[in-house]
This record gives C-alpha cells, structure tokens and sequence, in this order.
C-alpha cells in the first residue's frame, strides 16, 4: 500500500511539476547504458522525472537503486514479460492535450477531462468555434458538452442570437460644485452596445459675455471589436466653437469625471459656470481598477475644481450624458451641470 501511494504521489507531483510531460513504466531488458547520455546522483525518482521533463533531449529516464538518475536519448524499447530481469525505465510520453485540459490517469491510462473539453485526450473544445454570436463569450460549465454563452451589448438568448433595445443601466455619475442657472436636457446616449471612449468640449474663450464651456460631446465606440460609432451630445448652444477631441488609450472607456467652475458672482459678474472639465479611463473589463485621466482641449483656467464623481463598476462605462445650459438670459454662463449615465457591457439575462 505504501509503495502505491508513493507512486501516486510521485505521478501527481511530476505533472504538476511540468504539465507537458507524463511517464509510464516500462521494462527493459537491454543495455540501459547504450542510449544513455547523461547520468548523475538524485535524491529521488520524482526530482529525475522533473529535470527530464525539462531537458528536450531526454526522452525517458532510469532510477537505479543507488540513486542515480539516467536520462536516456531514445525511448527505450520495453520488456514482453515481468518475469525476466529487467531495469525499471520510466517513458516521457507527451499528452500535451490531456495534460492541459484533464488529468491523466496513469492506471487506467484515460483522460478525465476538464469541463468544456471532451474526447479521448480532451482534444475537443465547446467554445470552439465560439458558439456565442454577436460578441458574447463561451463559458464552459460543470458537464463535458455544456457552456453557456454571457451575452453583450444588447442581446440575449442561449447564442446571443436575439436583440433588444433595453440598455442596463448601472450608476448615475454626478459632480460636487454646479451652478444653479440654466434649462435642463435630457439624457442623450451612444448606439446601444456603445460606450463613450472621446469626449468634445465647446468653450467660449473670451468677448464681452464670456461663457467657459457650454457644452461636451461623447465619442462612442464598441468595445467588442472597436467599431467606432456616432458621438452624442445633450441641449444646443450656439456661443463658443468645438474643439478637438481627445480619446481614452486603445480598449479604455470613461468612467468618471470631475468639473472646474466658477461659483455665481452675483448680478454684476460677468459668470461662466463650468470652465473645464476632466475624465477617467478604466480599461475594458478590468479587475484591477487601473485608471487613465485625460484633460480635453479648451478648458480655462479660472474656476476650482471640484473632487470627483463616483466611477463605473468594473462592468460598465459612460454611455450616456444630460447637461443643464444657460443660454438664453443677458449673462449667458454656459454649461452648468453634467450628469453621467454608466451602462453595463452585459445584457440582462431574459
């Protein structure tokens, strides 16, 4: 009994050790030193198979009783019968398959395969080809044969086959420091399956009636495949010119802002409300929470910042925008207030 649990032991170790390789037993009735190349102490059978399978040269090993270990150049051929004198060769046989999507069992040399991989050595995939469409991702269950598919930006069903117009809404993102004045505008949100990668700023630099920022654009683009959409905008202004956009680095989308502006100054001040305006960028999907500012073009220097908002959940992004605009009174002061609308990459399950 002891002995068999030493040599479960030593297989479980070795592919742990180094997953690429397994050995099995042979016999071997020859010259071991014929195909031997390289030979040296070892303390024990398990540490011989591992720097086998680490040396591409080494094709199958012989432990001998003195605790030596011997790699040998070919696989070494074995014994018809147990019953003459024979060495005890260990043979690396390459499973890579099985290794890597199961576990193998050395006694009845079979294949447990992992869920989501079936066949002989594991070499079928469920998730390949990707059953999931329009950009939904395999994910493979408990059973062999069995996967569900996570559908995005807007679709649903067991292939992500079917559509709907009904976004997930997650945060509403606000800032600290608005300005009273001004009408308010709806919500105006990217395609659905988009979200806001670019933002525009149209700022008013200088005339008798300064009015800062009067308003921003979102740039939107589909994460799934970088389809670069339509950009959105909530209210209309016509004081101050667009300028340039300014984009999230490559797979990031805004999840989070902050606002500089300057307080009411009183019927005698000539007021500008918002004067610029920053963001964050959090990458697709990512874990970590790693965040990127950008600082669009046109924003003024005169104002305080305040702190900022709240971010996206890691599942989500800026997808849509609402601003409240002064543009109509004898002291215009522009953009007032910005709300944010986070959207989920993932549809709701139906």
């Amino acid at each position: 009994m002891t002995a068999v649990f030493i040599m479960i032991f030593i297989f479980y170790y070795v592919v742990k050790a180094d997953i690429s390789h397994i050995f099995t037993f042979k016999c071997y009735t020859g010259n071991i030193s014929s195909s031997v190349f390289n030979s040296f102490p070892s303390k024990s059978e398990f540490r011989c198979f591992i720097l086998c399978s680490r040396n591409k040269e080494c094709f199958a090993v012989t432990y001998s009783s003195d605790k030596q270990c011997f790699f040998h150049e070919t696989k070494v051929p074995s014994c018809s019968s147990m019953l003459v004198k024979t060495y005890k060769v260990y043979i690396k046989i390459f499973e890579s398959n099985c290794t890597k999507r199961g576990k193998y069992d050395f006694f009845g040399k079979t294949c447990h395969c992992f869920p989501g991989y079936y066949g002989k050595d594991c070499e079928h995939d469920v998730c390949l080809p990707n059953p999931c469409q329009n950009f939904g991702y395999c994910h493979r269950m408990g059973n062999q044969k069995s996967f569900k598919c996570i559908c995005v930006g807007g679709y649903y069903g067991k292939f992500c086959h079917l559509n709907t117009t009904s976004r997930q809404f997650d945060k509403e993102l606000t800032h600290d420091n608005p300005v009273q004045f001004g009408d308010v505008y709806p919500f105006a949100f990217c395609d659905h399956g988009y979200f806001a990668n670019g933002i525009q700023l149209r700022v008013e630099t200088g005339g008798i009636d300064n009015t800062g920022v009067n308003n921003l654009r979102l740039q939107c683009q589909r994460p799934y495949d970088n389809t670069q959409g339509d950009h959105v905008q909530s209210g209309i202004t016509g004081e101050g010119s667009w300028f340039s956009k300014t984009f999230c680095p490559l797979n990031m989308f805004i999840v989070g802002f902050r606002v500089r502006a300057s307080p009411y100054k009183g019927i005698l001040g000539d007021d500008n409300a918002i004067t610029d305006v920053k963001f964050k960028c959090q990458k697709f999907l990512d874990v970590n929470n790693t965040f990127i500012e950008i600082h669009p073009q046109g924003g003024l220097k005169n104002g305080i910042w305040g702190s900022w908002s709240e971010n996206c959940n890691s599942t989500s992004a800026v997808c849509g925008v609402k601003t409240k605009i002064e543009s109509s009174s004898a002291d215009k002061s522009g953009l007032n207030e910005v709300k944010l609308k986070c959207c989920s990459y993932f549809s709701k399950t139906f």
